[in-house]
C-alpha cells in the first residue's frame, strides 16, 4: 500500500482469487467503504482512492475452497496485508478465525473475522524514514554475543524505573548497558520481537507465546515491549533502543522466523498468508492437513517461490534500513534453502530460496548473518555447509562442553578440540560457539537437572529435549549441601571458560552470569513469569566477577591473528584426562587452557610437558577462594587442578609451539 497522487494505491498478490476486496475502516474502527479491486497478472490493483486519515483496511478474497488443490479462499475471512508497516488490533482464536466450518476442514466458514483479525493502517504523510547506520560492525574475531529476550532481559533489575522494565526501554537504560558493557557483549541477540501470535491452545490454559516465534507480521514491531499496546509506539521506542545500544558500542542483531508463520495448520488462525495465496507461502499437500511440516509448528513456507522469498528480502532490507539494526539470526535456517519444489523431501541447497538472495544482497550481505543449520526435515542437519558470510550456530561445541564436563566422562579435551575444528564444522571465525540457548537449560539448571520438568507447559511433559547431557552432581533441584554446589560450581565454571576461551565466536545466554533459573523447564516458550527472568535482584556476585574476569581476558588475545593450537598431554598422564589448547595473539601473547575432565585431582609439570619458562594464573573455574588465581596452584614446579576444572593461564613458550590443529 503506497500514497499516490493525493490518495492511495494498493497491490496485493492472490493470483488464484477470483475477486479482491479491499474493506476501509474509519478511525474509530467502523466500516466506511469497500472497494473492488482490479486484476493485472497475478496481482489485484487498486488506484487512486481516498480515506481519511488515520483510517486502516483488510483485505477479503473470493475464489475456490478446495483444500486438496492449495486453495483457501474464503470471502467472510479479513485478511492482512502481508506487507502491512503499521498494524491495529490483535488476532484473536476460535471458529471467527477458522477458514472452515466447525470439525469439517473440507467446507468453508461463514462465519466473518471482522473484529478478530488486526487490520493494516494506511501509510501516513511523508517519505518512508530512513536511519542510517551510525556504528561500525565489530570484526567477528572481537564479538561476543548475548541472546536475550527483552521482557526477561530487566524484569527483575531495580535500578531500572518500574514503568520500563520488561520493555524495549528497559534495554535501553544506562543499568542494564553498563551491565553488558562489563561483560565485554558487543552485540545482543534479541528473541523475536517481530508481531507474532499466541494460540488457541496457550490462551485456553492461561500461557502466552513468551518466545515469540510465531510471527504474523514480518514488517511491524512487536507491541507488548512497548510503553502502551501501540504499534507505532513500538516501533518509536525500539528504534530509540538500537540507538541507544549504538550509542553504547553495542549492536543489535534480530532473531527472525521465516520458516513458518503464525497461521499453524489448518484448524489454526487464518490471518493472511494462507486465505490471500497458499501455494505460493506454504509447501501444500492434498489430505488432511494439507501443510507440509519441516518445522514442528504446522506449516512450512515455500522458498521455492519468488513471491516468499521476495517477502522476506523486502522485510529484512526494511528492518535494516527502518531501525538500522546490524544482523539477523535465521530460525531453522534449512528450512529457507529448500527450494527444489516438486523434490522429494524439498533438498536444501546452501544458496537455494532466500539464503542466496541474502548473501548477494548488497544491503543485507554486509550484516551480520547467523544461520541456525537445521530443521526437521529429511537431511535437515546442515552445520558447516553455509557459505561466507554466514555464520553459524555450532552445536558440536555445545554438546562436547557438556559431554566434557559430567561424572564418568571419558572424553577428553580432544573432544573439544575436534569439535572447534572438525572440517565438517563451520570454520572458527564463523563458529557461533554456545553452551546454553534459550531451547533448552539454563546454565544453572544445566548442573542442577538429570532430567526437565515441563509439567506447567500443558503438554505432559512431551515437549523439550529428552537429550540434554546435564547433570545434577547430587540430588535434582536446589541444594543446601555444601559439597553438592561446590561440585555445581565448579562445573558451572568449567563449561563456562571452556567456551569463552574457545576459538570461534562466543554466544552467551542472558542469565547465566547471574545464575538464572528456570526449575528444570528446558522449554519455556509459554512461561512468562517474573521468576525465570534475569535474576538481577538475587545472584551470585563471585560468579559474575568470574565470567568478567575470562571476558576481558578473552578480548585481551583476541583478534583477526589469533592462533590455535593443541596442548599435548605429557607423556605418563591419561590422554582421556588431562589436556587443554593454547591461543597465541598478535603481539605474541599467548595463553593455555588446561583441562581436568577426572573426578579426582590432577597434576603436571608444565616445563616438561610443554616447554613453559613462566606461568601467570588468569583464572581458575575452582571456586575455593583459596585457589582463585593463586600462585599456590604451582607447588613445586607441578600445576595443581581440582576434579572437573579448567585452568586459564598466560603462558612463555621459549621451546616452541605444541602441535597445530
Amino acid at each position: 500500500m503506497t500514497r499516490h497522487e493525493g490518495g492511495f494505491r494498493a497491490k496485493v498478490y492472490a493470483p488464484s482469487a477470483d475477486g479482491l476486496t479491499l474493506s476501509l475502516y474509519s478511525p474509530e474502527g467502523t466500516a466506511h467503504s469497500h472497494v473492488s479491486l482490479f486484476r493485472l497478472g497475478d496481482g489485484w490493483w487498486g488506484e487512486r482512492f481516498a480515506a481519511p486519515s488515520g483510517s486502516s483496511y483488510g483485505l477479503r478474497a473470493d475464489g475456490a475452497y478446495r483444500p486438496a488443490e492449495g486453495l483457501f479462499h474464503n470471502p467472510a475471512k479479513l485478511l492482512l496485508d502481508p506487507y502491512a508497516r503499521r498494524l491495529t488490533g490483535r488476532l484473536a482464536y476460535g471458529d471467527a478465525t477458522r477458514l472452515h466450518a466447525p470439525f469439517d476442514y473440507w467446507r468453508p466458514s461463514e462465519q466473518d473475522s471482522e473484529g478478530s483479525v488486526p487490520l493494516a493502517l494506511l501509510p501516513g504523510d511523508g517519505p518512508p524514514e530512513y536511519r542510517p547506520r551510525l556504528l561500525k560492525p565489530t570484526p567477528w574475531e572481537e564479538s561476543l554475543l548475548y541472546e536475550v529476550h527483552v521482557k526477561a532481559a530487566t524484569q527483575r533489575m531495580e535500578a531500572v524505573p518500574e514503568e520500563l522494565r520488561g520493555r524495549y526501554l528497559g534495554m535501553a537504560h544506562p543499568a542494564f548497558i553498563s551491565h553488558l558493557r562489563r561483560l565485554g557483549v558487543t552485540a545482543i541477540e534479541l528473541l523475536p520481537v517481530l508481531h507474532f501470535a499466541d494460540s488457541e491452545r496457550l490462551l485456553g490454559a492461561g500461557l502466552v507465546n513468551h518466545w515469540g516465534y510465531a510471527t504474523v507480521s514480518f514488517f511491524a514491531v512487536e507491541p507488548r515491549y512497548a510503553s502502551r499496546p501501540d504499534f507505532d509506539v513500538a516501533a518509536g521506542e525500539f528504534a530509540e533502543m538500537v540507538d541507544t545500544l549504538h550509542a553504547a558500542g553495542i549492536e543489535v542483531i534480530l532473531d527472525v522466523v521465516f520458516n513458518h508463520t503464525g497461521e499453524a495448520d489448518i484448524s489454526g488462525p487464518t490471518f493472511s498468508y494462507r486465505g490471500l495465496a497458499a501455494l505460493d507461502y506454504y509447501l501444500m499437500e492434498a489430505e488432511e492437513p494439507f501443510h507440509v511440516d519441516l518445522t514442528g509448528t504446522g506449516n512450512t513456507m515455500n522458498f521455492s517461490s519468488p513471491v516468499t522469498v521476495a517477502l522476506a528480502a523486502d522485510a529484512l532490507r526494511f528492518l535494516a534500513e527502518r531501525f538500522s539494526v546490524d544482523g539477523f539470526r535465521f530460525d531453522l535456517a534449512t528450512s529457507l534453502g529448500r527450494s527444489d519444489f516438486g523434490v522429494i523431501g524439498y533438498p536444501f541447497q546452501p544458496d537455494g530460496g532466500v539464503l542466496g538472495v541474502v548473501r548477494n544482497d548488497p544491503v543485507l550481505s554486509e550484516l551480520k548473518l547467523i544461520a541456525e543449520p537445521w530443521d526437521l526435515g529429511p537431511d535437515g542437519y546442515q552445520v558447516g555447509k553455509y557459505p561466507p558470510p554466514w555464520a553459524e550456530w555450532n552445536d558440536q561445541v555445545r554438546d562436547a562442553i557438556r559431554r566434557s564436563f559430567s561424572p564418568g566422562a571419558r572424553h577428553g579435551s580432544h573432544l573439544l578440540a575436534e569439535a572447534l575444528c572438525e572440517k565438517e564444522r563451520p570454520p572458527a571465525g564463523r563458529s557461533v560457539n554456545f553452551v546454553t540457548c534459550h531451547d533448552g537449560f539454563t546454565l544453572a539448571d544445566l548442573v542442577s537437572y538429570g532430567a526437565k520438568r515441563n509439567w506447567e507447559n500443558g503438554e505432559e511433559n512431551r515437549d523439550g529435549s529428552d537429550d540434554n547431557l546435564s547433570w545434577p552432581w547430587g540430588p535434582e533441584g536446589p541444594s543446601e549441601d555444601p559439597e553438592v554446589n561446590t561440585k555445581r560450581e565448579r562445573a558451572r565454571r568449567a563449561m563456562i571458560a571452556a567456551l569463552l576461551m574457545a576459538p570461534g565466536v562466543p554466544m552467551l545466554l542472558g542469565g547465566d552470569e547471574l545464575g538464572r533459573s528456570q526449575a528444570g523447564n528446558n522449554n519455556a516458550y509459554c512461561q512468562d513469569r517474573v521468576d525465570f527472568a534475569l535474576p538481577f535482584d538475587s545472584y551470585d556476585q563471585g560468579f559474575l566477577d568470574y565470567v568478567a574476569r575470562l571476558t576481558e581476558l578473552r578480548r585481551s588475545i583476541a583478534g583477526p591473528h589469533l592462533t590455535f593450537g593443541r596442548l599435548e598431554t605429557p607423556t605418563g598422564e591419561d590422554p582421556q584426562l588431562l589436556g587443554g589448547w593454547w591461543l597465541q595473539g598478535e603481539k605474541g601473547r599467548s595463553l593455555i587452557v588446561v583441562f581436568n575432565l577426572a573426578e579426582e585431582e590432577r597434576a603436571l609439570e608444565p616445563r616438561a610437558c610443554w616447554g613453559l619458562e613462566g606461568l601467570a594464573v588468569k583464572a581458575t573455574s575452582d571456586p575455593e577462594p583459596e585457589l582463585e588465581g593463586s600462585p599456590g596452584l604451582l607447588q613445586d614446579g607441578r600445576l595443581r587442578l581440582a576434579p572437573f576444572s579448567v585452568l586459564v593461564a598466560e603462558a612463555d613458550f621459549p621451546g616452541g609451539r605444541a602441535a597445530m590443529l
